[in-house]
C-alpha cells in the first residue's frame, strides 16, 4: 500500500516528538491514504501494470477507454494478439495527464478486435496513476486526515442534532479542509467504464 506522507511529517504536524505512538501513527497514515484514494476514486502514486479490456463494452469507435487513470503506455497488445504499434495510437486527453482513454490513429488501420470473448481481450502495459509524484494537496490532506484520525480516539463521535427522542450522535464525517483539498481530485467516472 502506497503512503502518502511519513510518521515524522505528522509528528511534527501534531506538535509531538514521543515515539511511544509511532506504530499507531503508522496505522493511521495507511488508513488516511486509503480512505484518500477511496475518496477521489484513484490513486496518486504511478505504478507499472499491465491491465486488461473489453474489446466491445470498453470501446467507443476507435476509442478504448480505459478504467484507471494512465500515465505513460509500454505495450499494447490487441485482441487478436498482435501489438498495437506506438505510431497507431494517442493517448486522451492530448495536452493532459492522466490519460483516460487510447484513441486509434484513422490512418493506422488498425480496429480494437478480439478472436472468441470480447472480455479482457485487449492488455495494455503502462504505467498507471494519477502522477508519478503525489501532489502537494495529496501530501497535505494525508497529515491533516492522520492528525484527525489521531485525534479522533479521543472524540469518535459528533453530535448531529437534538431530535424528539434525545441527542443523536453518528461518526464524523471527513472534515470540511479535507474534502476541499481532495475534491478536485475526485475522479469523474466515464460512461461505460
Amino acid at each position: 500500500m502506497t503512503t502518502y506522507c511519513t510518521t515524522t511529517e505528522v509528528k511534527r504536524y501534531i506538535a509531538t516528538d514521543k515515539d511511544t505512538d509511532d506504530a499507531l501513527i503508522d496505522e493511521l497514515i495507511t488508513r488516511a491514504s486509503q480512505r484518500i484514494d477511496t475518496y477521489c476514486q484513484r490513486v496518486f502514486v504511478a505504478e507499472g501494470a499491465t491491465r486488461v479490456f473489453d474489446a466491445v463494452q470498453q470501446v467507443d469507435g476507435r476509442t478504448l477507454l480505459v478504467d484507471d487513470d494512465l500515465l505513460a503506455v509500454e505495450r499494447i497488445t490487441n485482441g487478436d494478439g498482435e501489438d498495437v504499434a506506438a505510431s497507431a495510437y494517442v493517448l486522451l486527453p492530448a495536452n493532459t495527464t492522466p490519460k483516460w482513454a487510447i484513441k486509434l490513429k484513422a490512418s493506422s488501420g488498425v480496429s480494437w478486435t478480439y478472436q472468441t470473448d470480447p472480455e479482457d481481450a485487449i492488455e495494455v502495459e503502462g504505467t498507471w496513476g494519477y502522477a508519478n509524484t503525489q501532489p502537494d494537496d495529496i501530501h497535505h490532506a494525508a497529515i491533516r486526515l492522520t492528525a484527525w484520525f489521531y485525534h479522533q480516539r479521543q472524540a469518535p463521535f459528533e453530535t448531529q442534532g437534538m431530535p424528539e427522542l434525545g441527542l443523536v450522535t453518528v461518526p464524523a464525517d471527513l472534515p470540511a479542509d479535507i474534502k476541499a483539498l481532495l475534491d478536485p481530485y475526485v475522479r469523474q467516472q466515464l460512461g461505460g467504464v
